[in-house]
């Protein structure tokens, strides 16, 4: 009984240290070199320039509705007055 106690202990420890052997076999790790990407692919360039146009877009959209809270604010600091009731 004692021995078939640390068989199965035995055979746990080793399946355990199994796994974990082929897992740390199955990581890689790898370098990408975005900026030659970058350089020298068409493709990465006009997904590049798509990028941009988007945040030229949103920051002039950010602008606007900047500007638009800050009149609104001003309208509504002007007609505090009138609003205090």
């Amino acid at each position: 009984m004692k021995n078939q106690k640390w068989a199965v202990v035995l055979l746990v420890a080793s399946m355990a240290f199994f796994a974990m052997s082929t897992n740390a076999a199955a990581q890689k790790l790898g370098y990408i070199n975005s900026q030659q990407i970058l350089a020298q692919y068409k493709e990465a360039q006009d997904a590049q320039e798509q990028l941009d146009k988007i945040n030229q877009e949103w920051q002039a959209e950010g602008a606007e509705l900047q500007k638009q809270f800050q009149e609104l604010g001003q309208q509504l600091e002007s007609q505090s007055l009138l609003l205090s009731e």
